[in-house]
């Protein structure tokens, strides 16, 4: 299983991100010093914050296990 805290996401990993409807653009796609994504969600009603929350938790899950 993969540290999801200290593991580099690449390019081929945010095709997880695509897969699952979750359209991120990740910090790659700006610079190559970082491994992170920001996300502004407060606009989002409380239905959709729960449905991005789980495709959230399940790719984290498939990229831990390597999907």
């Amino acid at each position: 299983m993969v540290d999801m805290a200290t593991k580099k996401l690449t390019r081929n990993d945010w095709q997880v991100f695509l897969q699952e409807g979750l359209f991120i653009a990740p910090s790659f796609l700006f610079s190559n010093d970082t491994s992170s994504m920001r996300i502004n969600y407060t606009p989002v009603d409380k239905k959709k914050r729960m449905i991005f929350s789980q495709k959230l938790a399940s790719i984290t899950e498939k990229l831990k296990n390597g999907r």
